[in-house]
């Protein structure tokens, strides 16, 4: 008697604690560290040195999208592709097609302006949101 009781006991406790066991934690979907608000500061351009936020954003599709103000005037990010942290995108100004591409490190960005027969350094930090 005192047999079955224990196997009963034990076969009870297992199924208690494999039930237990079974049950899943819903994990947080993944944010992508580049999507938002980037301080970017341009330097050593014929008008100085230009601070600008930059916005990183994905569409409807899951595309990525951006713009760039400074100064009062906003501009659309054409042809951005970020793969692997690296950030490749066109933009015009004043008429002038220009190239921003540079890389993102947490929540730093350093990169270039290529535009007028130059490259301008752009360098930046995440915005706290």
């Amino acid at each position: 008697m005192k047999a079955k009781l224990s196997t009963i006991l034990i076969a009870v406790f297992f199924i208690a604690t494999s039930c237990s066991g079974s049950k899943t934690v819903a994990e947080k979907p993944k944010v992508d560290p580049v999507i938002g608000t980037w301080n970017i500061v341009i330097t050593n351009t014929p008008q100085g040195d230009i601070e600008n936020a930059m916005i990183i954003s994905k569409n409807a599709e899951n595309v990525y999208a951006g713009e760039i103000s400074t100064m009062g005037t906003s501009m659309n990010l054409d042809n951005v592709v970020i793969a692997e942290s690296v950030l490749t995108s066109t933009f015009v100004y004043e008429g002038m097609d220009f190239e921003l591409k540079g890389t993102f490190t947490d929540a730093v960005f350093n990169g270039e302006v290529v535009g007028m027969g130059s490259s301008f350094p752009a360098t930046g930090v995440k915005a706290v949101e």
